[in-house]
């Protein structure tokens, strides 16, 4: 078999495929054997047909469509071995000739392509370590202040502290538009929504605990049970709290009061922490009956299994095994005492800085990645970028669904169509597939990955936090779902590790080139090409 490969300007490729006329005299056999297998030809059992019989019965046309799909697609799975071809998704056929040799001719949209720049271990950037100051803790104390306060209904307007049940709607809005009013059907605008939620329970906080956004509290004060209040607030350019996302941005409220209360808060002092100690089960876990963690992992594993076997496993989501990974270690209590308060300072000063800590190398790490992303040269087919779409069309839509939208009511009230969103995601998709790209490379240069022992270390780990009884109740040991999202944590983490470790200059140093894993992500990617 003669194959031929053209590269496309489009990052594809021509395949020209010569099949020697044997090949092909052998396929169109099997293809009338098939038919003959199939039809009713009065006089004829099923499969005795002779060949001269089906043609006539069926057609030349007929059987050449049968050949061409079956021969076209083992053709095409033995043209890409040959000509080392990856593809990015199914080809298509293109043409098929007869004459003057049977001749297949398809395009490959191909695997996307990677290159670093030469230079890009040499990135060095400061870095400084976050500093956990009291007002931080202070701020979670008042945090579990609120969530342990004593609540009373109110008849009188909104004051700041209290604690209110509302219809809440927002909404991007351009900062030179016409404002809405109270009047206006919230599910009919056209705006991306920000926040959209029935029954949202806001405590009226003033300073760094204020809700949704800087001067929301403000803007509340004085409403009656039963009063919409329409206004917009526009967020600061820069901060070092906020979202980034919504910053520059002006949004856009539409907020329904619907019940009022005020709200007692108990004293910050050790009644406060033994309440928090109880509810979050602050206490030494020790040893677990006894056993060592292998033996406890090994047992409940044992156990799980068996209870798979009766059709009894219990399933964690994603946001569930989410949960469980980011159980926070802290010094424990003795068993059965509750902290005292300057123990749940000592709790929540650790808990801070911990994540103050994570949050400023995730940072530093993203820095480091950008440099690599910059310098990068990132080549894929349209083909691949429309798969991108595809996947932030359906993040868009769980977000919608997470405010009680569907996509259905969205392009229904914006008057948009599914192609406009889809070509609003394209720039964004762009963005996000060339940075997945480059650090999936950044990860095969720098040899990264993810071993069997580092999943036992981080399943001794999630054991160890969550203790051997919730272990076993949420099935974590014999979870698909929960070791998938184990393995693309482990990844991230080692990814971000790396990347800290060139930009602070330690990065050991690259001995041997590390094997290419393969780009395509399914197998089903050099699956029979589609005719067009």
């Amino acid at each position: 078999m003669n194959v031929q490969t053209e590269r496309l300007e489009n990052h594809s490729a021509r395949l020209t495929v010569e099949v020697p006329q044997e090949r092909y005299s052998k396929a169109r056999e099997a293809s009338i054997k098939t038919i003959s297998a199939k039809i009713n030809i009065p006089g004829f059992r099923k499969g005795k047909v002779p060949a001269s019989m089906v043609v006539k019965y069926v057609g030349e046309a007929y059987i050449l469509e049968e050949v061409m799909e079956h021969l076209g697609q083992e053709v095409y799975k033995e043209a890409l071995e040959i000509a080392g071809v990856e593809p990015a998704a199914p080809g298509s056929m293109d043409d098929f000739k007869m004459e003057p040799a049977i001749t297949f001719t398809y395009t490959v949209p191909l695997a996307p392509q990677v290159t670093l720049g030469d230079n890009y271990r040499d990135v060095r950037l400061d870095y400084v370590e976050p500093v956990t100051s009291d007002k931080d803790v202070e701020s979670e104390l008042r945090a579990f202040q609120r969530e342990f306060a004593e609540t009373v209904e109110s008849t009188e307007p909104v004051a700041a502290g209290d604690r209110i049940t509302t219809d809440l709607h927002s909404f991007f809005v351009p900062a030179d538009s016409e404002a809405g009013t109270a009047e206006t059907d919230v599910h009919e605008r056209e705006e991306e929504p920000y926040v959209h939620r029935h029954g949202a329970i806001l405590d009226l906080n003033d300073g760094d605990d204020e809700p949704l956004a800087p001067g929301f509290v403000a803007q509340m004060v004085g409403a009656n049970v039963g009063e919409t209040r329409v206004f917009r607030i526009t967020f600061p350019e820069s901060s070092d709290t906020l979202n980034p996302e919504v910053l520059g941005k002006t949004v856009e409220f539409v907020v329904t009061v619907q019940k009022i209360e005020r709200v007692t808060l108990p004293a910050i002092d050790d009644a406060l922490a033994a309440m928090v100690s109880e509810r979050y089960g602050w206490e030494n876990l020790g040893e677990i009956d006894g056993e060592s963690l292998p033996e406890a992992v090994e047992r409940l594993a044992d156990a799980e299994q068996a209870e798979a076997s009766e059709g009894e496993t219990t399933d964690l989501d994603a946001e569930g095994a989410s949960a469980a990974a980011e159980v926070t270690e802290a010094p424990a209590s003795p068993a059965g005492r509750p902290l005292t308060l300057e123990e749940v300072r000592a709790r929540v000063l650790e808990t801070i800085e911990k994540r103050t800590k994570q949050e400023a190398r995730e940072k530093f790490a993203n820095q480091v990645l950008e440099h690599v992303i910059t310098g990068s040269t990132v080549v894929y087919n349209e083909a691949t970028l429309e798969a991108e779409v595809e996947d932030m069309v359906e993040d868009f839509k769980k977000r919608l669904q997470q405010n009680r939208l569907t996509l259905d009511l969205y392009l229904k009230s914006t008057g948009k169509s599914l192609d406009e969103i889809k070509s609003d995601y394209r720039a964004p998709a762009e963005t996000r597939l060339r940075r997945a790209l480059a650090v999936r490379e950044f990860a095969n240069r720098e040899g990264i990955n993810v071993s069997q022992d580092d999943l036992t270390q981080r399943l001794m780990t999630v054991f160890t936090d969550l203790g051997a009884e919730s272990v076993q109740q949420l099935g974590l040991l014999n979870n698909e779902e929960f070791a998938s999202n184990m393995i693309n944590n482990l990844m991230s983490q080692k990814i971000e590790e790396r990347a800290i470790a060139i930009g602070r200059g330690e990065a050991p140093d690259l001995t041997a080139p590390a094997l290419q894993p393969e780009v395509t992500e399914s197998s089903t990617l050099t699956e029979s090409p589609s005719e067009q």
